[in-house]
């Protein structure tokens, strides 16, 4: 994935929403190599129309943002492992290199 992304000139950021403490377990947990950014407040996740689910539990999502700033796709649920569809997110990229 990481390929296809660099490849297509995409800047990827990742944001947790919730404690610091939480945000450092993701970072060892996933080890991404994509900077990780804490939003612990949650406003940038509500933003993009991240919530809670059942109380406690934060929603994952997928957003791709042009150079513009538009929203160019997005899908979010509870399941973080669900909150990426590779296929989908790579075809809306492409989209926006062409429009």
């Amino acid at each position: 994935m990481k390929e296809d992304l660099e490849r297509r000139d995409a800047t990827v950021l990742i944001v947790g929403g919730g404690a610091a403490t939480a945000a450092r377990m993701a970072a060892r947990f996933l080890k991404t190599p994509w900077p990780l950014l804490l939003d612990e407040g949650r406003a940038v996740c509500r933003e993009f129309g991240l919530g809670r689910g059942l109380a406690v539990i934060n929603e994952s999502g997928t957003v791709l943002v042009d150079r513009e700033g538009l929203v160019r796709y997005a899908l979010s649920g509870l399941n973080p492992f669900k909150a990426l569809d590779r296929e989908a997110l790579l075809a809306a990229l492409d989209a926006t290199e062409t429009a």
